[in-house]
């Protein structure tokens, strides 16, 4: 059931950038991603804390919701 919301996220970062190029949305995934953050996938507490991600992955994020949205 991953590769729906996958494949979402990664139209959702295509679209973003504005490009349909797979190597550039995937090397902007993969630039950031948090590693190692889930370390057991089988708990409750298995989703992405946002204390860390620095200011700029915030901002980042906080943009792309502010595109995909279309609030200001």
């Amino acid at each position: 059931m991953a590769t729906p919301f996958i494949a979402g996220f990664a139209s959702y970062v295509g679209t973003f950038l504005g490009t349909t190029d797979p190597d550039t949305v995937k090397a902007a995934i993969d630039k950031f991603a948090s590693l190692h953050v889930v370390t057991n996938a089988k708990t409750d507490e298995n989703n992405l804390p946002y204390d860390v991600l620095t200011k700029e992955q915030v901002a980042k994020v906080n943009d792309m919701y502010k595109f995909l949205t279309g609030s200001n």
